[in-house]
């Protein structure tokens, strides 16, 4: 082997570890974006998450609210009923 090609030789493998180290350089910015996009994927689904049992609590709230308000408009309307004449036809 000669001179030239050994230097050939080298500067092939020079170039291939930098190929390779911009690919590790690359492949690590994109793993860094990868976590923070998992994060704020995380962060968004516990909102999420929060924001439906929060309002799963609130509806249960509503709906005893609404039964109560039912209970009493039928107990009124009850009540209404004995007050009204009664029509033996």
């Amino acid at each position: 082997m000669t001179n030239e090609e050994f230097n050939a030789q080298i500067e092939q493998m020079l170039a291939v570890q930098r190929q390779i180290q911009e690919s590790d350089l690359q492949c690590q910015q994109e793993l860094r974006i990868m976590e923070r996009t998992t994060q704020g994927l995380v962060r968004t689904t516990d909102n999420l998450l929060r924001a439906a049992q929060s309002g799963n609590e609130r509806l249960d709230h509503l709906e005893i609210i609404v039964a109560s308000l039912a209970r009493s408009a039928q107990a009124h309307i009850d009540d209404g009923d004995r007050h009204l004449p009664q029509n033996d036809a």
